[in-house]
């Protein structure tokens, strides 16, 4: 199954997206107790990175959302929260483009 899934991931993205997306996702997620070899990072719009983990039972549970301001505040060493995701920010925010965008400002 993760074969399949890896296969039609990378049908879907060029070699050099599939290898910064998977950079990206083994760079800002260090899950503990997780193989990271199960990670997928899928792109999205506005060149959010979807990040999702492949489960025992075959599923693709998500894991989380890098946003572009979130990688480059990350690179910068800004704080980030816990589970690398915007400190104050939801996911839904994130996946919009930050709060401001969030909130039509």
């Amino acid at each position: 199954m993760e074969r399949v899934a890896a296969k039609a991931f990378r049908s879907l993205h060029s070699s050099a997206q599939v290898q910064s997306f998977e950079k990206q996702a083994k760079a800002y997620w260090r899950l503990e107790h997780e193989n990271e070899a199960k990670l997928f990072a899928l792109a999205s719009e506005g060149g959010h990175v979807l990040v999702m983990k492949l489960c025992e039972d075959g599923n693709l549970e998500e894991v989380g959302v890098i946003s572009p301001r979130a990688a480059l505040r990350r690179e910068k060493g800004e704080e980030m929260g816990r589970d690398g995701l915007e400190k104050g920010c939801s996911k839904e925010e994130i996946r919009g483009g930050g709060r401001e965008e969030a909130r039509g400002e």
